[in-house]
């Protein structure tokens, strides 16, 4: 059998490798993407599976940014981000050592939060 020259290795490395990466990448992409289903999945899965250079060039191309969706979380702080809070009140002195106790004890999960 032939062996591969140094040639066909750098083809095979620097050229083949890194665009089957990038198409089973976008394989990836096509299937998690909430937006396609139905037909339109179908055809890009079909047309990745027996058309790759082309079809990867394509969705590049044509593929629509992914839909935002809504965090529920926005504006809301974590507990995280409500100790950062009581430490520095509690740095500049706006509570006692008390008051930060008992806050942050209500914040921790299975606590009640009305510091007793």
């Amino acid at each position: 059998m032939n062996e591969l020259s140094t040639s066909d290795w750098v083809v095979l490395v620097v050229i083949a490798l890194p665009f089957v990466v990038v198409w089973i990448g976008t394989i990836i992409e096509v299937v998690r993407r909430p937006d396609l289903r139905g037909l339109r999945f179908v055809v890009w899965v079909v047309v990745l599976l027996f058309f790759p250079l082309v079809a990867v060039a394509a969705y590049v191309v044509v593929r629509r940014p992914l839909p935002k969706t809504i965090d529920a979380t926005v504006g809301a702080t974590t507990r995280a981000e409500q100790f950062v809070e009581l430490a520095e009140q509690r740095q500049v002195g706006q509570i006692d050592d008390r008051a930060f106790k008992v806050r942050a004890a209500g914040l921790l999960p299975g606590t009640p939060s009305s510091g007793e």
